[in-house]
């Protein structure tokens, strides 16, 4: 049951970090739709895809909002 919790808290967190971002809540609904639409093809492959795009555009998005940019302060 712990595993659980810390994969949601970790969920959460990535939702507060991204969502605020302009553009990602649209974006991330797209990829959510392009999954979606994979399974109702019953299509395993492009469902995996569209997955494997979505967490990774999300992973790539944590990784830049908490990498410090040059000359900022964190």
């Amino acid at each position: 049951m712990r595993i659980m919790e810390t994969l949601n808290d970790l969920l959460i967190e990535s939702r507060k970090l991204t969502l605020k971002q302009k553009g990602r809540p649209e974006r991330s609904m797209q990829g959510h739709e392009a999954v979606a639409a994979a399974l109702r093809d019953r299509d395993p492959e492009a469902a995996w895809n569209a997955m494997r795009t979505h967490i990774d555009q999300i992973a790539e998005l944590l990784h830049r909002t908490r990498t410090p940019r040059r000359g900022s302060r964190r």
